[in-house]
């Protein structure tokens, strides 16, 4: 079952210019058949498209993979350029807060819910992780710091810094946040990793031309550092932008690559651990 939801009907301090944040909802509910004893886990996917769009090739092909292992699956279609990050982040706290907020609803449990970005999506999914606690995030959306944690995180050829990878669109501008937005555009976002961040999941392939690996190894430095649990896996071979690496997200043979394939069923084995 698949429905829509706009973020900014439930949280108005979303409502700028050009924002249409829009969440879309796959869930399996409660069946009194089979279903009696315990709430699913959850997922929240970010795809990736440099800000500028989010690719449908890392949206349903992934929510419907998940939506089969007996997780809730939800997709941010956050907003994209002109509007300018951190609205974004904004976004992606509301949806977590929103999702968990109203978990007998989704018939989810709330203190299990994951985010799964995937390039750009994955530098958004990276800065709710590791910056969930800023105020002018609670302040913004009238939330706790608590309602929109993550608690696990996975990263799929994740970009961590994202100052080479900014497109000409982006126009670099203080505005009056906490920290600034020139910070974020000037400091890669595993400088922000501390000893709270969740518990993460992190893939790349080492022939990556788009995001390079390095961004892999910069996040996964900052969370050993941190004693933060993760599982790493780089690929030899691969180009940007697999998604599932297989014919349900492939536009060209250059996205299907059934070894790199293998980080969807390690990542489901891993979310099943418990770190508390």
């Amino acid at each position: 079952m698949k429905t829509k939801l706009n973020l900014a009907e439930i949280y108005p301090s979303l409502s700028i210019p050009g924002a249409n944040p829009i969440l879309e909802i796959y869930n399996q509910y409660k069946s009194t058949e089979y279903d009696t004893h315990n709430k699913r886990p959850c997922i929240i996917i970010c795809p990736g498209g440099y800000y500028q769009y989010t690719s449908d090739r890392e949206a349903e092909p992934i929510a419907l993979k998940f939506l089969s292992e007996g997780y809730n699956v939800f997709i941010l279609r956050y907003s994209v350029l002109p509007v300018q990050y951190p609205q974004q982040l904004l976004e992606l706290a509301a949806a977590v807060a929103h999702v968990r907020v109203n978990a007998t609803q989704y018939y989810i449990d709330p203190k299990n819910i994951s985010i799964a970005g995937f390039s750009a999506g994955g530098h958004l999914c990276a800065s709710l992780a590791t910056l969930f606690g800023r105020k002018f995030i609670s302040d913004t959306l009238k939330i706790k710091s608590t309602d929109c944690y993550p608690n696990k995180l996975l990263l799929g050829y994740a970009v961590i810094d994202i100052k080479p990878h900014t497109p000409p669109k982006f126009v670099v501008e203080d505005i009056d946040i906490t920290p600034s937005r020139q910070e974020y555009y000037t400091t890669a976002i595993s400088d922000y990793v501390s000893a709270a961040t969740p518990p993460t999941f992190i893939w790349h392939t080492i022939s990556d031309k788009v995001v390079p690996v390095e961004n892999a190894f910069m996040f996964a430095d900052a969370l050993r550092k941190n004693s933060i649990p993760f599982e790493l896996h780089i690929y030899p071979f691969g180009t940007h932008g697999l998604s599932l690496a297989n014919d349900q997200s492939a536009t060209n043979e250059k996205h299907l690559n059934e070894h790199v394939a293998s980080w969807v069923n390690l990542a489901l084995e891993w979310l099943k651990i418990s770190y508390n």
